[in-house]
């Protein structure tokens, strides 16, 4: 059997962030290069990868891609921002030849597994983990069975879902992702142009964020992460993004890791996101020592009525400790922060920008508040008639491609939320003090061309 896992090419994607994250780096499609190591580990299937977004290809090359390749199953991943995408992709997979499956997996897939299911281009869809449920999928398809019955799976034949094994607990049984089925040199950092991949450490979020929907969290061993980036540093990779939600949950264990990296004396950098009110000296002197270089942390904003509002958990003082101690240890940061959350005035944005002026972390990134499917944040809209009805849903079952998505305007409204988020992202990038820094700071020519690329990209999002 022949499977084909594809990444969409993003025509219509619902943007409602800046810079668009596809035009200052490429991350490999850690989601299918899992699928693909689980199914060449315990199948005999011949597995491709065809990634659109990396490889700047629209319909029409993806569709002669996919005829030279003829495949019997296809897999999409679908997230609702580009879920329009998706679903053309699986049109246009089925123009090509209506014997191909279509199987459609990811975080849309899961919170709307029957409106998607209803989509006439798609035969199945999974929810929750697919690794072991899209190979049960694969050998039913196989064997022809006329009734398919397997936890997590809807079919056309059979729409009765079951969330038994939802979750994979134990992450450390799966294989590595697959990352020969890609092209390493298609795929590029914000902040290096070196070899780069990201890596996933956990899944799930312990956390309460009402702006965020996320599932249980569980978590790989030390051992077994070092075991994958010992296997990255020998394929040569130079950088990796930690691309957990949150990869310091515990200081203990990212303290092991970091001291597994150092007794291996693996020659990499790595960077992650992490909350504000897990830090400590020990534990970033390690990661640096490790090879730490850039540190995410989603602040959100200032105002500490809104932090406590959306249930963010911390305070500005851990957020001003954790970037203070980043600075002194030596590792960059990146600010995160949404602008028009629940109770926030202007006066409270204003604020925002100037603490960032203040406390000039290294990189600096404003977006929209979003009022995503599942999130609590979207269920209080609805409640509060800020919403009129559930929207996404209404998209789930009949995607547009001019779909306005949500945000909370009860103060401000999305045009001068837009209009603050490019004016903030310009003061913060585009001054003298700003470009002479990271000018002074810069190691290499290669660092400086990368900085110059993300630099135009965020340019162009901002001005025009």
């Amino acid at each position: 059997m022949k499977v084909v896992l594809i990444v969409p090419p993003l025509r219509n994607m619902i943007y409602c962030e800046y810079p668009h994250q596809e035009k200052v780096c490429y991350y490999q499609p850690i989601g299918l290069l899992y699928l693909a190591g689980y199914l060449k580990t315990y199948s005999e299937y011949e597995v491709e990868i065809l990634d659109s977004l990396a490889n700047k290809w629209g319909y029409k090359m993806l569709a002669k891609e996919l005829r030279k390749r003829s495949p019997d199953v296809v897999g999409i991943t679908a997230i609702t921002h580009y879920i329009y995408d998706a679903l053309k992709t699986a049109d246009l997979v089925k123009k090509i030849s209506s014997r191909i499956k279509v199987c459609l997996g990811g975080p849309h897939v899961s919170i709307y597994p029957y409106e998607t299911i209803c989509h006439k281009q798609v035969d199945a869809v999974i929810v929750g983990d697919g690794e072991r449920k899209f190979f049960k999928l694969l050998s039913a398809w196989e064997k022809e069975e006329e009734k398919i019955s397997i936890p997590g799976v809807l079919t056309k034949d059979n729409q009765k879902l079951s969330y038994d094994d939802y979750f994979i607990e134990e992450l450390d049984n799966l294989p590595f992702p697959d990352r020969d089925l890609v092209d390493p040199n298609k795929y590029r950092s914000m902040v290096s142009s070196s070899k780069f991949t990201t890596l996933l450490t956990s899944r799930g979020c312990p956390y309460s964020c009402t702006f965020c929907k996320s599932e249980k969290l569980r978590l790989r061993s030390p051992k077994n992460v070092i075991k994958e980036i010992v296997e990255c540093a020998k394929n040569g990779y130079k950088i990796i993004e930690i691309y957990d939600e949150t990869f310091n949950i515990s200081l203990k264990r990212v303290e092991e890791i970091c001291k597994g990296i150092i007794n291996h004396d693996l020659k990499i950098n790595w960077m992650s996101r992490m909350r504000v009110d897990k830090i400590n000296e020990n534990m970033l002197y390690l990661a640096k020592r490790s090879g730490c270089i850039l540190i995410s942390f989603g602040i959100e904003s200032t105002s500490q009525q809104v932090l406590n509002r959306i249930k963010k958990g911390i305070t500005l003082k851990q957020a001003e400790y954790a970037i203070r101690l980043c600075r002194k240890v030596g590792i960059e940061t990146c600010a995160n922060f949404m602008l028009g959350s629940p109770e926030e005035t202007e006066e409270d944005i204003r604020n925002t920008i100037n603490w960032v002026k203040k406390m000039e972390p290294d990189y600096v990134q404003y977006s929209i508040t979003r009022m995503l499917p599942g999130t609590k944040l979207y269920e209080e809209a609805i409640k509060e008639s800020l919403l009129q009805k559930d929207v996404w849903k209404k998209f789930a079952l009949s995607p547009t491609s001019d779909f306005d998505y949500p945000c909370w305007t009860k103060s401000i409204s999305k045009e001068r939320l837009l209009l603050l988020s490019r004016k903030a992202q310009r003061n913060f990038y585009f001054n003298f003090k700003y470009l002479s820094r990271r000018l002074f700071s810069v190691s290499s020519i290669k660092k400086l061309i990368n900085d110059l690329k993300s630099g135009w990209a965020i340019l162009r999002d901002a001005v025009f």
